[in-house]
């Protein structure tokens, strides 16, 4: 039961937080946004492989709120192709984190095996290290493309689909 309470909290903390990353990612870029979900992606993984009871078990997933990796990634792709290209894109870039959350899974669970409960952490976070890496190579500092700027800048309005008033005006419009 004590399992459930905490998988249930980690659920709860990742799906709250997703509008606030997506306001996050309109401010500074989808870049920073993913660059920080990795970067709390790591710091988990290095937590956990410090964690020799519960509380520090408890402390390591305190960083998972800025977990959004596969939010952070549509993002990225959703802004470097075209509306055309979009449905291939997401199609691939979904296909591609299933296949990794199986064989990670797998993977863990070998090396648990073979090495010791921890080394699955020190292999987590090299992964993760490398992909901080890739997004700061690969990906551009600026994603939007400065011709697709929407009528709500043009006019000073502010922007973003989280911003308050963006989300108010259909309800006090009546």
């Amino acid at each position: 039961k004590c399992k459930q309470g905490k998988l249930f909290m980690f659920c709860r903390v990742q799906c709250h937080h997703q509008p606030s990353f997506r306001l996050l990612s309109d401010q500074y870029g989808a870049r920073t946004a993913l660059t920080l979900s990795y970067v709390a992606s790591s710091m988990v993984f290095l937590l956990l492989s410090m964690s020799t009871n519960v509380l520090l078990l408890t402390v390591s997933r305190i960083p998972s709120f800025f977990i959004q990796a596969l939010p952070g990634a549509q993002m990225v792709i959703t802004d470097l192709t075209t509306p055309a290209e979009h449905a291939d894109a997401l199609g691939k870039l979904g296909l591609c984190f299933g296949i990794g959350i199986i064989l990670g899974s797998s993977l863990a669970g070998s090396l648990t095996t073979h090495f010791g409960i921890y080394f699955p952490c020190y292999v987590g976070l090299i992964g993760h290290l490398a992909c901080i890496l890739m997004v700061l190579i690969f990906i551009p500092a600026q994603t939007k493309s400065q011709s697709k700027g929407n009528a709500a800048e043009h006019i000073g309005l502010p922007t973003g689909c989280f911003h308050w008033h963006n989300v108010s005006t259909p309800f006090l419009a009546t």
